[in-house]
């Protein structure tokens, strides 16, 4: 994908493979530009949404979609797409630059849901550490 210029809003088609970096170059105003490196992992992507609710010490409504990516049909799908309650976790971790979260698993109403994430065994918990050691 050496030197391939694309214009706001256009595609480029080009297959992704796990483990590899892709190096992008953004253009701005002025020819000012902003270099990029795109790193394929493979891993699943966790997407968080609040209501304009500030993540503090009490659980706020939220949603939390799981996107199992796969590079290599082009076909990443949403694997799990539910209604969660979300808190800061930890004492000292707050205070660092990346936070630690625990999040419930709900329900519309609410109600704690037990659901399978990853393979893993069925739960309605699960902790987000943000590791910045």
């Amino acid at each position: 994908m050496d030197n391939v210029q694309a214009k706001t809003g256009a595609t480029i088609d080009y297959t992704l493979t796990t483990n590899e970096t892709v190096a992008i170059k953004a253009m701005g105003l002025f020819n000012t530009s902003t270099n990029y490196n795109l790193i394929i992992t493979g891993l699943p992507i966790v997407i968080l949404k609040t209501a304009a609710f500030t993540i503090g010490d009490e659980k706020v409504p939220a949603s939390l979609n799981l996107v199992n990516p796969n590079y290599q049909t082009q076909s990443s799908k949403v694997e799990i797409a539910t209604n969660i309650k979300i808190s800061l976790r930890g004492a000292t971790a707050r205070n660092l630059p990346k936070k630690s979260y625990s999040v419930k698993l709900v329900d519309n109403a609410g109600a704690d849901t037990d659901i399978p994430l990853l393979g893993l065994r069925n739960d309605n918990a699960l902790d987000i550490r943000c590791h910045v050691y």
